[in-house]
């Protein structure tokens, strides 16, 4: 997760502004609205794939949050770094919750990161 992302035009390098893992919200707060940008790469990816990208508390595994991505890259032996940008996320409960990207119920990889009340 970053606060902004730079792409170089010419080159397609991406630069991370602010990485981070953890939210802190004030108590009470549901959702997260300071928008963000998830950075994930993905290699043996050819022309245009469907994924889905899912958020899962990971003390009940309920799911919170879910959205399709399209991975589209023509180079099969190269690495694909992307960028999805989340305006808005619920984040109901304070704690560890889970980032999955699936192809076709298959897990690609996933990310952690926790979200605690000010002052925690």
């Amino acid at each position: 997760m970053a606060d902004d992302v730079a792409i170089d035009p010419e080159t397609k390098r991406v630069d991370l502004v602010d990485i981070f893992n953890k939210i802190e919200v004030s108590p009470g707060t549901t959702d997260f609205t300071g928008g963000f940008y998830l950075f994930f790469s993905a290699t043996a990816i050819r022309g245009q794939q469907w994924c889905e990208l899912t958020l899962t508390f990971s003390e009940t595994l309920e799911e919170i949050y879910r959205r399709p991505v399209r991975l589209d890259w023509e180079d099969p032996i190269g690495i694909l770094d992307m960028t999805v940008r989340v305006n808005s996320l619920p984040v109901p409960y304070p704690g560890m919750y889970i980032w999955d990207l699936a192809y076709e119920g298959d897990s690609l990889g996933y990310s952690r990161f926790f979200v605690s009340h000010d002052g925690d």
